[in-house]
């Protein structure tokens, strides 16, 4: 029976890794449908945000952590990456309604 589980184990994370993987670290919504901007109803928003760390005074481990990361970064091919792992902290993402405004003639959106 731990046979079983092992196998189960083992296609549950390869799965869930292929859901997630090339995402930055969210998973893929795969039933939205890509539309113009002036027949849709809804948006989705992505906003990033940078890392920042902040200290009384320089670190030698925080320095030597931040460049260990930068050149994971660059050898991964994962710098600009919305994920929290490779120097963005992931932001926010929200889907919103489009909404019209009858008296400037134009479509927005409260984020």
């Amino acid at each position: 029976n731990s046979y079983v589980f092992l196998v189960f184990w083992t296609s549950s994370i390869l799965w869930f890794g292929l859901l997630v993987a090339g995402q930055g670290g969210q998973m893929s919504n795969m039933f939205r449908l890509h539309a113009p901007l002036h027949s849709s109803k809804y948006v989705h928003v992505v906003v990033e945000e940078q890392r920042e760390v902040i200290s009384s005074g320089y670190s030698r481990i925080l320095g030597a952590w931040r460049k260990m990361m930068q050149m994971a970064g660059k050898l991964f091919g994962a710098a600009d990456s919305t994920g929290g792992m490779f120097g963005r902290s992931g932001g926010q993402s929200q889907t919103v309604p489009l909404r019209y405004s009858a008296s400037f003639g134009a479509s927005f959106i409260e984020f």
